[in-house]
């Protein structure tokens, strides 16, 4: 599993009035009509007990360059409202903590959540897209982060 190059996220959420949050590399777009996204989170962390009970869910895309960010998000040294304690947050129409400078976020209402084996396998409804600026995802690979290197042909897909 290691060798899949993946986009990385910041799923956040709020709990009893207070943000939380992981890092994921697990999410993609689902459906356009209507507009759904999934993400797999991990079974055993606070975040994933939020979400099954339906609480709103913002999946931030972060960019090249926001590996302090994505680690953060997935050190135990830091939990809960410590994890924010960097970066500039708001929020959108579902009220989870939405990144400012990221690359894209996807505002959410949960929709569904299904049993993943270790994961939680979190369906949501699109409810607002913020799309700050245009730069180079993140990406996670073996063990390590880096960006895409774009070939000059477009792709008409």
């Amino acid at each position: 599993m290691r060798q899949l190059a993946a986009s990385v996220a910041l799923a956040t959420t709020v709990q009893n009035n207070r943000p939380a949050g992981l890092t994921v590399s697990s999410f993609c777009s689902l459906s356009t009509e209507p507009p759904r996204i999934l993400v797999c989170v991990n079974k055993n962390s606070a975040t994933y007990q939020s979400l099954k009970i339906g609480a709103p869910l913002a999946v931030n895309v972060l960019a090249h360059g926001q590996n302090a960010l994505a680690m953060r998000f997935a050190s135990s040294r830091h939990s809960g409202e410590s994890r924010f304690a960097e970066g500039s947050w708001s929020t959108l129409v579902s009220g989870a903590p939405v990144l400012a400078d990221c690359l894209t976020t996807f505002d959410c209402d949960i929709a569904e959540v299904h049993d993943g084996g270790t994961h939680g396998i979190v369906v949501a409804d699109v409810l607002a897209l913020a799309e700050p600026g245009c730069r180079e995802p993140l990406l996670y690979c073996d063990g390590g982060f880096g960006m895409m290197k774009r070939s000059p042909e477009k792709s008409d897909a």
